[in-house]
């Protein structure tokens, strides 16, 4: 039968379960990787593709640190000397978009609260020509982001 729940939290303390799994999906796997090993776990790449699809545990989740996160790549593999390109930042929210950035080691400039609603440079720029990046957020895209998730439950 099933296990409770009560048990399985009992075998696992709630304090070790101290890391949480980063939301990585569409950035490169030399980006997840350094994402996964901020957040502590330790990166499986699962597949040859040159852009993560998803994690496993789901972005969010809590697991104990040093744990191995799987993450799945698809889309086209990924050219051995393919140039570092600028991630599309559009639909995150701030403190996710400002993390990326930081893995990124980019200069950032931001206008507005809310979700980014547009980037300047645009998505796919090479990162090697990109000096600082301007992110314009709205609050009117977090209300229309959650309209629309809501209605596709």
């Amino acid at each position: 039968g099933a296990v409770p729940l009560r048990a399985v939290l009992e075998e696992v303390p709630e304090a070790s379960l101290a890391a949480v799994v980063p939301g990585i999906e569409g950035l490169r796997p030399g980006l997840a990787r350094m994402a996964i090993k901020e957040a502590g776990l330790i990166p499986r790449f699962v597949g040859a593709g040159a852009i993560v699809e998803r994690t496993s545990p789901e972005p969010g989740g809590r697991c104990a640190d040093g744990a191995v996160v799987r993450v799945h790549l698809g889309g086209e593999p990924e050219a051995p000397d393919a140039e570092p390109r600028l991630p599309d930042f559009r639909d995150l929210s701030l403190r996710d978009a400002l993390a990326r950035a930081r893995w990124l080691d980019l200069d950032v400039a931001v206008e507005g609260s809310g979700w980014v609603v547009e980037q300047r440079p645009e998505p796919e720029t090479p990162l090697s020509s990109v000096g600082r990046l301007l992110l314009r957020l709205s609050a009117d895209s977090c209300r229309a982001f959650v309209e629309r998730r809501e209605g596709l439950r």
